[in-house]
Formats: structure tokens, C-alpha cells, sequence
């Protein structure tokens, strides 16, 4: 039926895809004879050469193609004479990759594979696209620690990047201990100040403190100057206060450069200033935000998760820092506000390389479906592995389990 040697064994697993799926099948030949002899005069019409049925689906099989790779095909695949070579694809992509400086590791998912920069010799996932297409390839390693490089000569501590496709960046001052996210152009050009002890900022907070104002571009000084002038004639004061009751809240004056606007104060006692068109268009109070109060809301919620609001990034997500730990990650606020789990990354991340260095490997990074990216500490050899299967130690190092 088949050579009795097992030349099977001695396959580049990186030319193949699922080589220990392959032995099992050769090693168990299911096919009868007579099926075995059907099967080969059939693939050499295709100048194909049949080697064995899969060991897990029948209507798959084993084949050797014209340019030496092995490649399990289906049934339907092999009448249609689909026939695309795996390995040819790799041959191609570790040429793309040494064109542009790199090294081919190995295939992960879809489009992407993984790779190592020969100047640097870090590791990183791109789109074999990507490589193909973009001749300069970034290092986020690389950057990283330049951005630590620079913020450390700024007097500042470099915490993370705010997002992976942004310019921003989280530090933390050194002199004042305060958090806030910055520019990495800012910093490199020493463009920065913290917000926190900005003299601009106090005042504003200061006017917080004192009145419960809660606006973004307002202070004190302009709801004082709107109360002193008065502005609008007496019939259109009389119509803005019947409109504000109707709706719960208490009309105080009209805005003095804005003249469609007016200050209002709400059912929690805090001051906004708020469209008139939008009072006299809302239902009642509940449709009127108070930016205070949802912002002690969010702190409450998230000091009740062991956290503590530092930013708030954008409408869906907020800057926290651990307090258990005292590392920061963005965070979905409805999430903390939610009954919904807040895990600190990089102690996940520690958690995992400690559980790999029990188990003499090495962590490199997450992956999917609950597996992450492992070296090897005594075959040097890149494997994925369940995270759970690794923090067991219920796994088989294939490079290991050759060298036996």
C-alpha cells in the first residue's frame, strides 16, 4: 500500500499544516486494498500522489502534490482539482520576509503570521499582505522603548500607549505623582504641563467646588457675569421661568454671549447652562443630564470595583487606574458601571508568564480562542497552547518530543 519506513516522520512540520494529524492518519491506513489502489490511479490522473484517508474524516485524504509538499484535500476539493499547496505558500512567504529583513516563523491565523525582525530580533504578527506590500516595517517594541527613553529624560514615567492606533500615551509625573494622557509628540518636544496643577484648571475647579457648575468651557466668572447682566426683556424671562418650572427646574438668568442659551439649576441643586430651545422641547428634568452628578456616579461605581476614574477618554470609555496594583487601562464605562468583570491586564499578563516559567516555557503573547504563543525553554521551539493546559502543565512540546 505504502513505503513501510516511516519517511513521514522526518516532514518540516512549517511545510504542513497539522503534522502529528498526518502521521496518526499514516500510521492507522484505513483503506482497504482494493480502495488504497482506486484512490492512487485516480490522483495520478492529476499527477497527484494518494498516501492515506485522514484518521478524523473520511471525506478528506492525504496527498503528495507535484512540487514534494504533503496537503490533506477533501473529497470535493479533489474532484473540483483544488489544489492549492500550503507549503508553496510558505516557501513564498519566507522570501517576502527575508526581502524585507525579517524571518518567517509561522503561520497563526488568516491572514497573519508570525515573525521575527532580524535588526532587533523582536517578534511581531503582521498580514502576509502587509509584508508583501509596505517595504519599512514598525517595531512596537522598538517605539516602546524609545516613548520610555523619552519620558524618563521629561521627568516623567511612560505607563502604556492610550491606543494602539493613536499618538497617545499614558505617564505619570514624577513631581506631582498625577496621571493624564499626552501627545508622545508633546512630550518629545517638552510641549506638556499636567493638567491637574495647571493654574487654568484650579480656577475651574475651584468654580466647581464652590457653585456645582460642571461645564466644559464655563467657569464661575461667566455664570457670575450672566447673573449680573440680566439680559432679555421681561415677557421673555416670565416665558423662560413658566418653561423651566414645567420641567422642574429653576431658570436663573440668560447666558451674556450666548443668547440662545441660559443657566439653569437642576433638581440636584448643580448649575447648567443648557439650550432654552432644548428645555422647551424636553419632557421633563430626567432628559437633562448634570455632568456632575454622572461624573460622582462613575466614581462611585468605579471605587466600588477597586478603581479609580482618572479620565474620561471619550463617550464609551474612561482612563482607570488599580488601586490594588496601580496600573491603568482604558476601560468601557458601562462595563464598570455593570456587574461585568474589570481585570487588570498587565497582572493577567505576569500571571501568565509566571504559570509559563513553572512550566519551563516562555510566554510571548496572547493569541485566541483562550490559547496564547509559548517558547520552548529547552527546544527554543514556538508553540500555541490553552493558557489553562499550560497553567496545569497538561501539555506535549512537539520539538521535545522529537528530539527523543
Amino acid at each position: 500500500m505504502c513505503e513501510t519506513n516511516k519517511w513521514y516522520e522526518s516532514i518540516n512540520e512549517k511545510y504542513i499544516r497539522d503534522k502529528e494529524r498526518f502521521i496518526k492518519s499514516m500510521e492507522a491506513m484505513l483503506d482497504t486494498p482494493r480502495a488504497f489502489k482506486s484512490r492512487t490511479e485516480k490522483a495520478a490522473e492529476d499527477n497527484l500522489k494518494y498516501l492515506c484517508r485522514d484518521i478524523k474524516t473520511k471525506h478528506n485524504a492525504w496527498y503528495k502534490l507535484p512540487c514534494g509538499h504533503i496537503k490533506m484535500i477533501s473529497n470535493g476539493d479533489f474532484y473540483k482539482k483544488v489544489f492549492h499547496c500550503y507549503g508553496c505558500d510558505v516557501l513564498l512567504w519566507e522570501k517576502e520576509a527575508e526581502e524585507k529583513d525579517m524571518t518567517f516563523i509561522k503561520k497563526i491565523d488568516g491572514e497573519k503570521a508570525l515573525y521575527q525582525l532580524n535588526e532587533c530580533k523582536h517578534s511581531i504578527v503582521l498580514g502576509t499582505f502587509h509584508v508583501r506590500k509596505y517595504k519599512n516595517r514598525y517595531c512596537e517594541e522598538c517605539h516602546i522603548e524609545e516613548l520610555k527613553s523619552i519620558a524618563d529624560s521629561r521627568g516623567l514615567d511612560f505607563i502604556e500607549k492610550a491606543d494602539g492606533k493613536s499618538r497617545k500615551a499614558v505617564y505619570r509625573f514624577r513631581q506631582c505623582g498625577h496621571t493624564h494622557t499626552l501627545y508622545t509628540h508633546h512630550v518629545k518636544k517638552e510641549g506638556f504641563s499636567c493638567q491637574t496643577c495647571n493654574p487654568i484648571l484650579n480656577k475651574r475647579m475651584k468654580a466647581l467646588n464652590n457653585k456645582g457648575v460642571f461645564i466644559d468651557s464655563l467657569d464661575e466668572e461667566q455664570f457670575d457675569k450672566s447673573m449680573v447682566a440680566q439680559m432679555g426683556k421681561a415677557t421673555s424671562i416670565e416665558k423662560w421661568t413658566r418653561e423651566a418650572t414645567e420641567k422642574d427646574l429653576t431658570f436663573l438668568c440668560r447666558d451674556k454671549d450666548i443668547g440662545n442659551f441660559g443657566w439653569y439649576k437642576l433638581p440636584c441643586s448643580h448649575i447648567k447652562r443648557i439650550s432654552i430651545v432644548n428645555i422647551r422641547n424636553c419632557k421633563d428634568s430626567k432628559n437633562i443630564i448634570c455632568p456632575y452628578c454622572l461624573e460622582n456616579s462613575r466614581i462611585q461605581s468605579a471605587k466600588e470595583k477597586g478603581l479609580e476614574l482618572l479620565q474620561v477618554l471619550n463617550g464609551d470609555k474612561a482612563l482607570y487606574r488599580f488601586e490594588k496594583c496601580g496600573h491603568t487601562r482604558e476601560v468601557y464605562i458601562s462595563d464598570v458601571e455593570r456587574n461585568h468583570q474589570v481585570l487588570c491586564h498587565e497582572c493577567v499578563v505576569d500571571k501568565w508568564k509566571k504559570e509559563a516559567k513553572e512550566a519551563n516555557l516562555t510566554f510571548i503573547e496572547k493569541t485566541e480562542n483562550k490559547k496564547a504563543l509559548y517558547k520552548c525553554n529547552c527546544c527554543e521551539t514556538l508553540q500555541e497552547f490553552y493558557i489553562i493546559a499550560v497553567r496545569n502543565k497538561e501539555f506535549i512540546c512537539k520539538g521535545c518530543k522529537e528530539k527523543q
